[in-house]
């Protein structure tokens, strides 16, 4: 099946329901920190996508954030 075959075929699973993703939350930059600890929070319930781009009124320059690890802010320590 050539690589035209195959994207026909995601297509058309993708149009009538049978492949899609669930979106649980967009986020800027400046939620990063928040986001990873609701996806953790409920990680089955969608997929979880940062937008770099966005325009963050909490990104000025300079803006500093305290460092954290994924597993201070996930319950699974």
């Amino acid at each position: 099946m050539g690589i035209l075959g195959l994207f026909k075929r995601l297509n058309k699973l993708m149009a009538n329901g049978t492949f899609q993703s669930e979106v649980q939350k967009t986020f800027k930059m400046s939620e990063f920190q928040a986001s990873i600890k609701d996806y953790y929070d409920n990680m089955t319930g969608g997929k979880f996508i940062m937008k770099p781009h966005d325009e963050d009124e909490n990104l000025k320059d300079g803006a500093v954030f305290e460092p954290f690890t994924i597993k201070e802010v996930s319950n699974t320590k």
